[in-house]
């Protein structure tokens, strides 16, 4: 039974001055204005009047600013103040929880998108699906979640992740991306913590959550909060064709020189805190620097076809070489991997349980990368 205060406020506002659904759902499409992907349409001019007016109505039903001064590259005014942006999210969890509800009288479970930077998920996330899959099998609900994937770039969650887009996302660790660590808040580790969040229910982490000395509590209400828990790491490797290999090895060796001068490298020189390390491999290992390419992913394509080597990470599906006697490379720090979120998504169990299934995944996958290419070349 509702709280009879609360009860009077409600009727107030939606009965007596008829704050109506479309009013928030209005504040939704201002919200989601700039963060569209550049191929997404954006609403039309008529679309985007029509959502000011009523928010603009909004504002005034509930006594105080949602839309900012600001204004968009449009010159129009669809930016939010931050207590907009807390209320969007608020709006959010109404409509995705219906929409839950719905889901969970149909034929297929509630949608949870995971997100991704493109090196991650082309060889760490899509890779390990099948993992994933067998761990939500065991969840307890009648209906299994059913999963998107998503490529995304890194400043769409260093400026902010909220629900409306993914609802988690798997990052290279990045001193620019501010999150709340898990391990630090609580002195746990993190995938334990997860663990422990998955078995209980909705009530029980609620009142959890709610206790004054809950360490993930920061009072933050712009709706930028986020929490981070570490996966793993992953290195660097040098990666080419063993028959390449071989050969040039064998040659080397016939010719009294060292084999790294016989290499053609196809280097990736988009990865700015690696750039100038790795361009060193040209000038101190005696390496032939042949191509250079934008993407890991790329490189790896020339050196699948052709008789080249590259530097990839240890998660790359490519025959690989060790760190030992590679130069630079075995000073290279570990890539650490974290799993981002935003911690609205904790009150939802079956969210805590895939945070806790995503989390283990990865973590397994990258332990098995890291001991799969630690032997070294020769």
């Amino acid at each position: 039974m509702f709280d009879p205060d609360l009860t009077d406020q409600i009727k107030k506002l939606f009965f007596t001055q008829k704050i109506n659904l479309n009013q928030l759902w209005s504040l939704v499409v201002l919200a989601g204005v700039d963060k569209l992907a550049p191929s997404t349409a954006k609403p039309d001019h008529d679309e985007l009047v029509r959502a000011r007016k009523a928010v603009k109505v909004l504002q005034t039903h509930l006594g105080f600013e949602l839309l900012s001064d600001e204004v968009d590259d449009d010159g129009a005014h669809t930016r939010l103040t931050p207590a907009g942006i807390e209320l969007v999210g608020t709006a959010m969890r109404f409509f995705e929880d219906s929409n839950g509800i719905a889901l969970e009288n149909q034929k297929h479970g509630r949608s949870v998108r995971i997100g991704s930077s493109a090196t991650l998920l082309h060889w760490l996330v899509l890779p390990n699906i099948e993992a994933l899959q067998a761990r939500t099998a065991e969840f307890e609900t009648s209906r299994q979640p059913e999963l998107g994937f998503m490529q995304i770039e890194r400043d769409e969650v260093r400026n902010g992740l909220s629900t409306h887009g993914l609802h988690m996302a798997i990052l290279r660790e990045d001193k620019d991306l501010s999150a709340d660590c898990v391990e630090q808040k609580t002195q746990r580790p993190g995938l334990e913590v997860l663990a422990e969040w998955a078995q209980w229910s909705d009530a029980e982490f609620a009142a959890w959550y709610a206790r004054d000395d809950n360490p993930l509590r920061d009072g933050k209400t712009n709706g930028k909060s986020r929490i981070s828990v570490p996966l793993g790491s992953y290195r660097y490797v040098l990666c080419m064709q063993p028959k390449w290999w071989e050969q040039l090895k064998s040659e080397a060796r016939r010719d009294g020189v060292k084999w790294q001068s016989r290499v053609n490298l196809a280097l990736c020189t988009n990865h700015r805190s690696l750039r100038s390390r790795l361009m060193s491999l040209e000038k101190q290992d005696s390496f032939q620097v042949r191509l250079r390419t934008d993407t890991w992913v790329a490189s790896a394509q020339v050196a699948a076809h052709g008789k080249y080597a590259t530097v990839l990470p240890s998660i790359a599906d490519m025959p690989a070489m060790g760190l030992k006697d590679i130069g630079p490379l075995d000073k290279l720090e570990p890539e650490k991997v974290l799993l981002v979120f935003n911690p609205s998504i904790l009150r939802v169990k079956l969210f805590r349980q895939m945070l806790h299934a995503v989390g283990c995944t990865i973590s397994h996958a990258l332990a098995f990368a890291s001991q799969e290419k630690d032997s070294p070349a020769k």
